[in-house]
Parts: C-alpha cells; structure tokens; sequence
C-alpha cells in the first residue's frame, strides 16, 4: 500500500511537471510583409544585453494582441534592424500592427523564451523608427522541455534534458 501511494505521488509530480514544462510555446520567425512598417533598430547595447547563446537566436515583435508582427535574427550580430509590419486596410483581416499600438519584444535563443523590455517604449508609426541605444531589461519567460535522460547516474543520462 505504502509504494502504491509513493508510486502514485510521483507519477502525480512527475506528471504536473510535464504539463507545466509543455506549456512553452516559442513564437515563430516568419512574418508577413504587409507592404507598410516602421523601423526598429537594436545598437550595439542592446543586442549585447541579450546575453544570447544560441547562433540562430532571433526576436519577435508582437502587438498588445499577440500577434508577431516582425522578426530579426540576432544570433552573432552586433546591431539588428527590424521591419514592424502595419496591418494591410485591404484585407479583413488584422495582419499587423495598428498606429498607436505599443509593440513588445521576445527572444527566441534555443529552447528558451525570453520578455525583451525595449530602454524606449515602441509604439507603432508608419513610415517610423526606433532606435534602441541602451540596454534591454531580458526575463525569462519559459523553457520548452527537452526530452531525454535526465537521471545522473544512467548510461543515457542528457545533462541538457528537462524532461
């Protein structure tokens, strides 16, 4: 009775770990290129800032809604000019950012996500530019798992497995 309820709690844990961890959804680098943007530029302060680790690193830029509206590959560069898309008035449908709207950051580097605070806020402005001169204030926003051995003292432990 007492290992089935040890069994039990484990698999309990083990099984809300999981969950948790599977929750890590990274945000895609492709973008629609809506025929209008603004300029966002990332000097040589900011991107060092990123602290980044993984060569095909990139940020996303997302509206207040969630939507990716663009994306730079960071990875080895010392600056990074980034096209914010506007959304196309043709079309029903919202596919870019709209004037006025304030715009985050993220960065994808290898399996985590991270939230990038610009030093200068970015709302968007057709035709506009930012420049991002000082350093960004980088959080960790999740980890996608990585699958594999993560048991020390096994043959096929995987000192980078989380799950």
């Amino acid at each position: 009775m007492k290992n089935s309820l040890l069994s039990l709690l484990f698999f309990t844990l083990c099984s809300m770990t999981t969950h948790v961890q599977a929750q890590c959804d990274l945000p895609s680098d492709v973008v629609v290129n809506t025929g209008s943007n603004m300029t966002v530029l990332f000097t040589e302060p900011f991107v060092s800032s990123l602290n980044i680790t993984d060569p095909d690193a990139y940020i996303v830029a997302l509206t207040d809604a969630g939507l990716i509206v663009g994306s730079i590959p960071v990875g080895g560069v010392t600056q990074a000019q980034m096209a914010v898309m506007a959304d196309d008035t043709t079309s029903p449908e919202i596919d870019g950012a709209s004037q006025g709207e304030d715009i985050s950051f993220q960065l994808v580097d290898g399996e985590f996500l991270y939230d990038v605070e610009a030093p200068i806020p970015v709302t968007f402005v057709t035709n506009g530019i930012s420049f991002q001169t000082e350093a960004a204030t980088v959080t960790l926003n999740c980890q996608r798992p990585v699958l594999g051995c993560t048991d020390s003292n096994a043959s096929n432990y995987d000192s980078s497995a989380t799950v």
